[in-house]
């Protein structure tokens, strides 16, 4: 990186102190990973059992406490299931719902455990105000400072009068939490998508500058791929794909999926907020679709909104969107593994964020098996294996990783 370009990250920094607050790492250790007889050689096993023979009684007994503490309600088969393997009861109820006949339960992950490894995996992404995985503000600028397809930022009225649309999201947030796009309206108000925020025309100015001022970002709404339009009504939709360093040094696509908007009004393509996310083969074509209905799962041929067929369509940006990902992690060497999240645009791919954390529910949702029986899981284990000393030794039962101020 050039010394303007670190001048610059050295700025944004600081920007949006006002909303930091305290984040932990919590590990809650299960009991079946406490003593080295209960252990297989699985990637879960190696990271609790290899915690559990670094830790000393007092952070074992921490560990043990937050285990109680998270997993201390329910008598049913399922709770008890879940207490003795760490997995929360509302997960591993998700995981024996997809998982496949031929797929091992030691497989899978759970969700709470993930932030848990990726600390030791990405070390180098604490603390997380300073770290341009997780301020997006310092994310835009590394790209740009690397030539990285990005939106374009929308600083004031007068870039905003290019376009039709805007997109406003938290610069520290996660999982789509508190995305907002603002359309242009006739008289030129700016309303949101989803009816929650109006924004009058002569207001913009100082409107965009508070929430820069905030670290938000305010970008260009990006026109979704012809192609694509169908399938994903709302958002744009975004290829994740999840790069890691192998074990030769150079930077591997190990999974994709793509996630599709449910309706209109959505300003994020998040899973978790009810929509949609499929599988990608490695010829770029499209499984069913797979959306949460009530309790369960349903998947979808097509479409529930457009009626326009999700089941092999083909990805014709696939192979453009994976050089894209493969690219930037070169610009973000310090990080093991990057979870993409890669906008399908008219113009061709388009950096959206990268995750320091991805969440590998999703992965592991679709597929019906469990990231430890995948490549990702087997470079997991390499990354765990070679992280330093220093890294372990930080993996208490409650890590910091960023402080309130």
């Amino acid at each position: 990186m050039t010394l303007q370009g670190q001048t610059e990250e050295a700025a944004l920094t600081g920007r949006g102190l006002a909303l930091r607050r305290l984040a932990l790492i919590l590990r809650p250790m299960p009991p079946i990973f406490r003593t080295a007889a209960a252990r297989d050689d699985g990637l879960r096993a190696s990271y609790y059992g290899r915690l559990w023979d670094g830790w000393g009684m007092g952070a074992r007994a921490i560990a043990d406490l937050l285990h109680r503490r998270d997993h201390a309600t329910g008598r049913d088969a399922l709770a008890r299931q879940a207490r003795t393997l760490g997995f929360r009861s509302g997960n591993l109820r998700e995981i024996h719902q997809r998982r496949r006949d031929d797929a091992p339960l030691a497989d899978f992950l759970d969700q709470d455990e993930r932030k848990g490894i990726h600390a030791i995996v990405n070390h180098a992404a604490l603390p997380l105000h300073s770290n341009p995985l997780k301020n997006k503000a310092l994310f835009e600028a590394r790209c740009r400072a690397g030539g990285l397809a990005l939106p374009a930022v929308i600083a004031d009225a007068r870039d905003a009068a290019a376009h039709d649309a805007l997109i406003v999201k938290p610069g520290m947030g996660s999982k789509g939490k508190g995305v907002v796009r603002l359309v242009r309206q006739a008289g030129g108000d700016w309303r949101a998508s989803d009816g929650s925020l109006n924004v009058a025309a002569g207001d913009l100015d100082p409107w965009i500058a508070r929430r820069r001022h905030d670290g938000w970002v305010v970008q260009q709404c990006i026109v979704v791929h012809s192609d694509l339009a169908d399938l994903s009504p709302g958002a744009l939709p975004t290829l994740r794909i999840v790069t890691v360093r192998n074990e030769h040094g150079a930077f591997e696509v190990v999974d994709t999926a793509l996630r599709l908007s449910l309706a209109s009004d959505r300003a994020a393509d998040n899973f978790n907020m009810d929509n949609l996310v499929a599988p990608v083969g490695s010829d770029a074509v499209l499984g069913p679709a797979l959306r949460r209905i009530g309790g369960g799962f349903a998947e979808l041929e097509r479409h529930p909104q457009t009626g326009a067929p999700i089941a092999g369509a083909r990805l014709d940006l696939f192979d453009a969107a994976r050089n894209l990902a493969v690219r930037a992690h070169g610009h973000f060497a310090d990080h093991a593994l990057i979870g993409w999240d890669i906008g399908l645009s008219a113009d061709g791919p388009v950096l959206i964020e990268g995750n320091w954390n991805p969440g590998y529910n999703v992965l592991q949702l679709v597929s019906g098996r469990g990231i430890g029986g995948m490549r990702l899981g087997a470079l997991y284990r390499h990354h765990l294996d070679v992280a330093p000393e220093a890294a372990w030794r930080r993996a208490t039962p409650v890590q910091v990783a960023q402080l309130p101020f």
